[in-house]
């Protein structure tokens, strides 16, 4: 508590004052916080001094509270490029980000509980800059971060404002921003290392040196190859559930099971559910092959029932055996070439016949999705899959797009090969997007056809068809294993992704 106070006078955070008329003074708290490794064992103990921010009013105490985060879509793309190119990967994180951003409003906050001043306990605090808790320090901190990266020579991704890079050829250099964590990669480690003594005139930073866990995820790093697990997260969530002992299962949900909110079976503790569904679907960030099961029961959070608890514990049983399970990001030879798979199934869900679709980006995965489609009336084109996987993952552009001087922001060549081969398994896809198709439809799907049509003309696509034969049973549940001995052997047989089951 005292470090905490310490960092927060030595930042000229506040000054102690009177309190205004018409003004109101938020109050704080103490929050305490055990922080750990990769392993979950202990590093120390953390104390966050925190502003009530939950009783502060829109429009009188705060405008705007928005701030980007770089989504996993990129981070797991800056590490393929890594991967690919032989880079390092660094990491940086900012010592109490948030008490930098600086305020734009006048904000009055109590005194510390245990820590009034004797004789001025009437007195309040009038902050200077953000404190924890408060429902614009988010957006205050990366105002701050973003003015200082451009300062430094960096260029926002117009498309991802979380991503940014400087310089050109050996002298590149790629940060991608998590609220203070710094994901920092290059060619050259001169770079690197001036950009971190950059950083560290500007904030109070933590230099963690190779990238070895970043938001819960573990990373190893090796030449040309790069692994990404979730290994003692996955552990965590057993254990939490009790079923640490469990059996293992080959599949993480039964082929043919037929979920519904229909369901007459006894409810279950729904915050639980929530909880541990909650669990898995962060898991998903590398586990692809629970990007389907968990999709299922996501859908049930509000009423759950035994039956949807037991496809739960299903795929619980299913991570035992495969806990150690994760990404690799491989150097490829030659030049890259991004592969899209694109499938649906035919009104799948029993509840309103919508379908499930699942798309991915890979060669070296990138981007991955199981999900339920929005639009009903376009399930008989067949085209929705593939135009989720080139909106959601194509036109979504993550960092690869180009700058006004016409340099791509990751490399030249990348946005080259992006979606060079899309593998479909819908007819009515393939019409779609070469806009052939003769018969009526509605407005919408014009719209849609139309995208699909100019997004694979402005980047030459290779199209190609995918039989059923050859997605394993049916790609329609897209990263789902199937019984065919899993994903190792869907990974092997199609190069879907660049996914492998191994110890890490």
């Amino acid at each position: 508590m005292d470090e905490e106070l310490v960092s927060i006078r030595d930042n000229n955070t506040w000054k102690l004052v009177d309190l205004p008329n018409g003004q109101k003074a938020i109050g704080l708290k103490w929050v305490y916080k055990i922080k750990k490794d990769a392993q979950g064992n202990l590093v120390k103990h953390k104390a966050r001094l925190v502003a009530k921010g939950y009783v502060q009013e829109q429009g009188v105490d705060f405008e705007e509270v928005f701030a980007p985060v770089a989504r996993m879509e990129s981070v797991r793309l800056i590490i393929a490029l890594a991967a690919q190119e032989s880079w390092k990967l660094h990491h940086m994180d900012v010592k109490s980000a948030f008490l930098n951003g600086e305020l734009e409003e006048e904000v009055y906050v109590k005194q510390p509980p245990g820590f009034v001043k004797r004789g001025e306990e009437h007195k309040v605090l009038k902050l200077h800059k953000a404190l924890y808790g408060l429902r614009q320090a988010p957006r205050a901190w990366n105002i701050k971060l973003d003015r200082a990266l451009i300062s430094l020579g960096f260029e926002k991704s117009p498309l991802e404002h979380a991503m940014y890079k400087r310089g050109q050829g050996r002298d590149r250099l790629l940060v991608g921003i998590y609220v203070d964590d710094l994901l920092i990669t290059g060619a050259d480690e001169e770079e690197i290392a001036k950009f971190k003594l950059q950083m560290k005139e500007l904030f109070k930073m933590s230099d963690l040196g190779l990238l070895t866990y970043y938001l819960g995820i573990e990373v190893q790093q090796k030449l040309g190859e790069i692994t990404l697990c979730q290994e003692a997260y996955a552990k965590r969530i057993l254990e939490n559930c009790g079923m640490e002992d469990c059996n293992p299962t080959q599949v993480p949900m039964e082929p043919r099971l037929k979920l519904s909110k229909k369901s007459e079976a006894p409810a279950v503790d729904a915050t639980e559910y929530r909880s541990v569904v909650g669990s898995l679907r962060y898991l998903v960030n590398t586990r692809p092959d629970l990007a389907y099961s968990v999709g299922i029961v996501s859908r049930y959070m509000e009423a759950p029932t035994t039956e949807h608890w037991a496809a739960v514990k299903h795929i619980l049983r299913y991570i035992k055996g495969t806990t150690d399970y994760g990404i690799v990001y491989l150097k490829e030879k030659g030049k890259v070439k991004i592969l899209g798979y694109s499938d649906s199934d035919m009104a799948g869900d029993v509840d309103d016949r919508k379908s499930t679709s699942g798309v991915a980006i890979s060669g070296n995965s990138i981007g991955y999705s199981s999900s339920r489609e929005v639009h009903l009336h376009l399930i008989r084109h067949g085209f929705m899959p593939s135009y989720n996987c080139w909106t959601k993952h194509g036109e979504r552009g993550v960092i690869m797009e180009e700058d006004e001087e016409g340099d791509d922001i990751i490399d030249d060549n990348y946005l080259d090969h992006f979606g060079d081969t899309f593998m479909e398994d819908a007819e009515g896809a393939e019409g779609e997007g070469e806009g052939d198709q003769e018969e009526a439809r509605d407005e919408p799907t014009d719209d849609l056809g139309r995208t699909i049509a100019d997004a694979r003309s402005r980047c030459e696509t290779e199209k190609e068809r995918e039989n059923l034969d050859r997605m394993l049973e049916d790609h329609k549940k897209s990263l789902y294993p199937g019984c065919d001995n899993g994903l190792k052997k869907l990974g092997c047989t199609l190069d879907l992704l660049r996914w492998k089951a191994r110890k890490v």
